[in-house]
């Protein structure tokens, strides 16, 4: 839509820029006996068909971009006019609404010129003059907004990508479904059969890994503390899990496989019973429950009530550090990390081999010994993780497309006006030079008259792409911050393609031996 602004404001433009071109031709028609309705027609019917005519070769354009367009977005649109008509209708439609909206205003103002005054004078209206600042302005505003946007998205694209989760995603398939397809009892199985594959490290169960979308949470509370309760998320896990992703103790331990305290047993039908277990929380688990060190947790003893009066009590034998189980979009949930098999769902594998199809080969036929009947139906970690940020790459692509065909459509308006400008001053700038006056002021003279609505639309665009930012990075949980810098940058490199814009035929006008325009005049 703001590329057809963009587009609609260079016609609105241009074509009151030629309007003293057409003044002569307007006033003869209206003593030949043209009627204003007639003339407004023509000049609709001209823009119109313009636009008719743009619409037919987009639709070419169309069919050579969109399959970039789809592979860039990894989407699948597709525009079929052939099977289905309405697409064509529409378009017309489109293209007709367009048309009209940018001519109608050239098509009233050429109209209105009055026959006597045009043909005696060959200068165009302040008020044609001011409404061509203004579109100028408007045309910057939105491509400065769109520069100043796409730094920020770029930034907080690049930022999510390439931070830390906390944990090493590279080479980790992931298996779900083990407690759906009624393959609980066989982890231990499932476990050894994996671990002889070629090219497979490590293999752990757990009831949850990084990318899925939801968690357990219950709420808890410090024992002697029963007042205070609180949300806790609860990840159970064998006690590989830590070391297959690599996560980092801050105090204390991770648990061990062969420590019975560290596995949760079977949960007792007595009312009012007490279940024991060891258990592991994160920093951000540490500090919902008051402690600001990481030592200061160890030791303490949360109570979890598991219906029927019965209670677990987990031990707090170590914390981790914070990891991102799910997109920097949400944030690190307080997690109580323990061992009991009972909740065990998914398998991670880490793998490191340079022939990946071979081991895949090799895993799938180990699987099916274990699992027959259950397809392996694997994925890569490292895929997942990305997939958390595709919005975002997608965002990321279509902003800088639009900023740069944004910037591309205003500096070609720009250059038409200011082609326009220059020939309807060519008899002022002759007699400034004759007078005395050097390139470098015409070129002065030039610039300061598109300069002002560009800054204007600096001082506008950028306040605004600054709020509409803050409202967009608000989304996520972790964030870069905004520096005006960067907004101050865009506002710069607009100011500057529009000097080169205007300088690059300004030049040319400036060096135009006045002898010969004014021979001419």
């Amino acid at each position: 839509i703001l590329l057809i602004v963009i587009a609609t404001v260079n016609y609105i433009n241009l074509a009151t820029a030629r309007a003293m071109k057409r003044a002569r031709e307007v006033g003869i028609r209206k003593v030949m006996g043209a009627s204003k309705r007639q003339l407004i027609m023509q000049f609709l019917g001209v823009s119109i068909l313009i636009t008719l005519i743009s619409a037919l070769i987009s639709i070419a354009v169309v069919e050579i971009i969109l399959p970039i367009y789809n592979d860039a977005l990894m989407r699948d649109i597709g525009f079929d006019i052939i099977s289905k008509p309405i697409n064509i209708v529409l378009l017309l439609i489109g293209a007709i609404l367009i048309g009209v909206l940018a001519g109608v205003y050239p098509a009233f103002y050429l109209s209105s010129f009055n026959p006597a005054k045009v043909l005696k004078s060959n200068q165009s209206k302040s008020a044609s003059v001011f409404l061509r600042q203004f579109l100028v302005f408007v045309q910057f505003t939105l491509a400065i907004g769109l520069i100043a946007g796409t730094t920020v998205v770029v930034r907080q694209t690049l930022y999510a990508t390439n931070m830390d989760p906390g944990y090493e995603k590279e080479g980790v398939l992931i298996v779900r479904n083990l407690r759906t397809n009624g393959l609980v009892d066989k982890i231990e199985l499932i476990d050894q059969q994996l671990s002889t594959v070629d090219g497979i490290n490590e293999v752990a169960v757990s009831q949850f890994v990084p990318t899925d979308p939801w968690d357990s949470t219950s709420g808890m509370t410090v024992v002697g503390k029963p007042d205070e309760p609180f949300a806790m998320s609860r990840l159970s896990h064998q006690a590989d899990f830590f070391d297959l992703y690599r996560l980092r103790l801050r105090a204390g331990r991770s648990l061990e496989e062969n420590r019975s305290s560290d596995k949760l047993p079977d949960l007792s039908d007595e009312a009012g019973s007490i279940t024991r277990a060891n258990a592991v929380l994160n920093e951000t688990a540490m500090r919902q429950i008051g402690f600001s060190k990481p030592e200061e947790a160890l030791n303490t003893v949360l109570s979890w009530g598991v219906g029927n009066e019965r209670q677990v009590h987990f031990n707090v034998v170590g914390v981790i550090e914070d990891f991102h189980l799910r997109s920097i979009h949400n944030a690190v949930r307080p997690m109580l990390y323990f061992n009991s098999p009972a909740f065990f769902r998914t398998i991670s594998i880490k793998y490191a081999t340079n022939n990946f199809a071979a081991m895949i080969g090799e895993l799938e036929r180990k699987w099916s010994d274990v699992a027959p009947g259950v397809p392996l139906g694997y994925q890569i970690l490292e895929e997942q993780v990305n997939n958390f940020y595709s919005s975002e790459q997608r965002q990321m692509k279509v902003f800088v497309s639009f900023a740069i065909v944004a910037i591309i459509l205003s500096t070609i308006g720009l250059l038409g006006l200011t082609a326009f400008s220059a020939e309807r001053r060519t008899r002022e700038i002759s007699i400034r030079k004759v007078l005395g006056a050097k390139t470098s002021d015409i070129l002065t003279l030039m610039v300061s008259q598109f300069s002002k609505p560009v800054i204007l639309a600096n001082i506008i665009a950028l306040p605004m792409a600054w709020w509409l930012m803050s409202d967009w990075l608000s989304s996520f949980e972790y964030r870069i911050e905004l520096n005006i810098t960067w907004f101050i940058l865009a506002g710069v490199a607009a100011m500057i393609i529009a000097w080169i814009t205007v300088i690059s035929y300004s030049l040319k006008a400036a060096k135009t031996n006045p002898a010969d325009a004014l021979r001419y005049e």
